[in-house]
């Protein structure tokens, strides 16, 4: 057995395997019963095979039935081991290539430092188009949502190509929001697909403004629709850090894989060097206009202020936002104002919920759903 099969069956599942049979047109005909299910091949010069599926890697023999799986393909596709497995985790794969070019590059190396800012800022890019998936902002803070992090974790590397400098990322195309594939072809695009469309779209819409910008007399409003398409303070961020700050010129190529015999559908998206100040000048204008809801908020209480006779009161709460201290303005109602109040005269933290708003250097915490002291354990 080799290493390659031995991956095979640690990470095999019925669905993904599934999924790259109905790719190659077979048909699911029956269960055989609780453990196992018959697939049918296309008929080929007068040939058809019969395969019998594990419905779950816990079978009592799993590594056995694989074996026979892939031997049986061998001989109908008249490839050896290591193709099959190769279509098979190509099939569920699409590949990212983030490609870097300057004077610094022309040998295929790069400095570690700035190979490091690369990686990291990859991950960032992507982050961020997964994040714009379901909902666009122009700016993104505080903890990422399960899935996105799930499907982070679920994107590989590989090794980079002589040259200029070169990074590979594979991503699994058929990952869904609730970290499952699907096994319906006519299942709209999954979650990763939809993070690169918002990659190719986002990356697009900066170069076509840019020129825009420019034409206009530098008028930073041609950039105020742009985060509809997927732009946003994190994307130009890394956008600028994977170029060295506008030391490199940046091609990047979404290769999406479909059905092993279709070709590939290849984008590829080249951003100069010279735009990578406007690609700042965005970043830092998108900033100015920071709005999340559900923002959580932990803090002491600096500053109380009510008005004679009123119930209501506004506070100055201290806290920390994306690694900076910050003096937020909130207005309570008298609920809340009261526990501001005894939080204040306890140096105890306070916890506030709501929607948290920066624009410029005032930052404000307004539709407050909670308030509550929280002690110092109970910090995240």
């Amino acid at each position: 057995m080799s290493l390659r099969f031995d991956r095979f069956c640690l990470n095999y599942t019925f669905l993904s395997f599934s999924r790259f049979l109905l790719k190659l047109d077979w048909e699911e005909a029956n269960n055989l019963n609780e453990y196992y299910n018959v697939w049918h091949s296309p008929i080929i010069d007068g040939k058809q095979e019969e395969l019998v599926v594990p419905l779950t890697n816990e079978v009592f023999r799993l590594e056995r039935d694989l074996n026979n799986i892939i031997k049986t393909l061998m001989s109908f596709y008249d490839k050896k081991e290591y193709q099959i497995l190769d279509d098979f985790e190509n099939s569920v794969k699409d590949q990212v290539k983030f490609r870097v070019k300057s004077e610094m590059t022309e040998d295929g190396y790069i400095p570690l430092v700035e190979g490091v800012r690369l990686l990291e800022n990859t991950k960032e890019m992507l982050i961020a188009s997964f994040l714009s998936v379901n909902t666009k902002k122009k700016n993104y803070t505080g903890p990422h949502p399960e899935n996105v992090n799930e499907a982070i974790s679920n994107i590989k590397m590989g090794q980079t190509e002589e040259g200029s400098f070169i990074i590979n990322i594979y991503l699994p195309n058929d990952y869904y929001e609730n970290g499952q594939p699907s096994l319906l072809e006519e299942e709209s695009d999954s979650f990763t697909r939809k993070a690169l469309t918002i990659m190719e779209q986002a990356s697009t819409e900066l170069i076509t403004k840019a020129e825009t910008f420019e034409e206009q007399s530098n008028d930073l409003s041609v950039f105020d629709d742009s985060y509809l398409l997927g732009v946003s303070s994190n994307f130009c961020s890394a956008i600028s850090e994977i170029s060295s700050n506008g030391k490199n010129d940046v091609e990047i190529e979404i290769i999406l894989n479909n059905k092993i015999d279709d070709k590939e559908d290849i984008r590829r998206i080249e951003i100069k060097k010279e735009i990578i100040p406007i690609i700042d000048t965005v970043k830092e204008y998108y900033k100015q206009d920071l709005t999340t809801e559900n923002f959580v908020l932990i803090g002491h209480v600096t500053k109380l202020h009510q008005e004679v006779d009123d119930s209501e009161g506004d506070i100055t709460l201290t806290c920390e936002i994306d690694g900076k201290l910050k003096k937020v303005k909130l207005e309570l109602n008298e609920n809340f104002y009261t526990i501001a109040q005894e939080a204040h005269r306890n140096k105890s933290y306070l916890r506030c919920v709501g929607t948290l708003k920066i624009n410029g250097r005032v930052t404000t915490l307004t539709d407050i759903t909670d308030v509550l002291i929280i002690s110092e354990d109970e910090i995240e």
